[in-house]
């Protein structure tokens, strides 16, 4: 399983994440709810995310969202490694 850069490590990255998240509309797919994340841990937002909108849209999802919080080397290394097919990494390995 490909190993993916750190990211999220600081508490408020992960607020902005979900705040962001949660205004984040993707394909059809309604956004989390502020509520649904609320007391969720880093593992527990991937694993949400997974749940909700299938791997490979999590990805996606997240992808947009790290472009919106300006993380775009972050966004550039993730995005070749999708079009290089690798999308079979833990998600939540991005939640550090």
């Amino acid at each position: 399983m490909k190993k993916t850069p750190y990211l999220l490590t600081k508490i408020f990255e992960l607020k902005k994440f979900k705040s962001k998240l949660s205004r984040t509309k993707y394909k059809e797919l309604k956004p989390l709810s502020r509520a649904q994340m609320k007391d969720l841990d880093r593992t527990d937002l991937a694993d949400k995310m997974i749940s909700s909108y299938s791997e490979v849209d999590a990805l996606n999802v997240m992808l947009e969202i790290l472009k919106k919080m300006n993380l775009n080397d972050l966004a550039q290394r993730m995005n070749e490694d999708l079009q290089q097919g690798n999308h079979m990494f833990n998600l939540s390995c991005f939640f550090v």
